[in-house]
């Protein structure tokens, strides 16, 4: 009888207490450009509040293939993370979240990002003093585009060094009369 009493009164005992049950997450979407034409991308996104009460947020990038990951952040903190080919780095802020993304294309399939996922730890009213954009910032070059380069600053340097030959045949002024 005493092994059935003690559950019991500690059930009634956590019922009782009245400790306050936690916020529920709150969450922002912000909506990718799609890369078009792009084999890499670099995004870069803030979340910042006018209210300076930043504490701490989840931040999910959702993947087109259906892969999700990401990472939390602390006011004064950094988080950097490494998955399936794309690298997520977070810096919070006293007043919010500055963050990057940089994607590269998987070749099995369109892995390109259609959102972040921004979650706090706040009721949806608290969420409008926050101000978030994302923005595609510009392509990463790929490792064709930096040899294309290069070959042409060695063929410009090279046809600069080249002395130039003048044959005074083509010119009025050389002919002998």
């Amino acid at each position: 009888m005493r092994g059935l009493v003690v559950p019991i009164a500690i059930a009634f005992a956590s019922v009782g207490t009245g400790a306050p049950a936690a916020q529920p997450i709150s969450y922002v979407h912000l909506t990718t450009e799609r890369p078009f034409g792009r084999d890499n991308a670099l995004y870069d996104f803030t979340f910042l509040s006018r209210t300076d009460d930043f504490q701490s947020a989840l931040v999910f990038f959702n993947l087109n293939g259906g892969i999700r990951y990401g990472c939390g952040v602390h006011a004064n903190a950094r988080c950097t993370l490494h998955a399936a080919g794309q690298t997520l780095t977070l810096v919070g802020l006293s007043n919010g979240i500055d963050g990057s993304f940089a994607w590269s294309g998987n070749a099995a399939r369109d892995n390109y990002p259609l959102e972040i996922s921004i979650g706090l730890r706040a009721d949806e009213a608290a969420l409008a003093g926050f101000e978030s954009s994302i923005q595609l910032v510009s392509p990463v070059p790929e490792p064709a585009a930096w040899a294309m380069m290069i070959t042409g600053f060695g063929l410009a340097g090279a046809a600069c060094r080249r002395p130039r030959r003048f044959s005074g045949a083509g010119c009025p002024c050389c002919r002998a009369g």
